[in-house]
């Protein structure tokens, strides 16, 4: 069920642009987890550190395109 899941544009390359939309939506909703899938090793690196230092439960993952196949590495730090 994907009804709860939004995609968000920020409208910025900034790492921490991404972080503080990310903070915005823990501050005004019930948030309990968050999801965060991106092909910039710089964002998900971001986001993982304030998710982490926050105590937010996560799943971040960075999305590399391999011969043809889409992986999602969640091991990159």
């Amino acid at each position: 069920d994907d009804t709860n899941i939004d995609f968000v544009g920020v409208g910025s390359s900034e790492p921490l642009a991404k972080v503080d939309i990310i903070a915005q939506y823990i501050q005004n909703y019930d948030i309990e987890f968050v999801s965060f899938f991106d092909d910039s090793i710089k964002n998900v690196t971001a986001v993982k550190t304030y998710l982490d230092s926050e105590g937010m439960p996560n799943d971040v993952a960075h999305i590399k395109s391999e011969q043809g196949k889409t992986r999602l590495i969640r091991s990159f730090t």
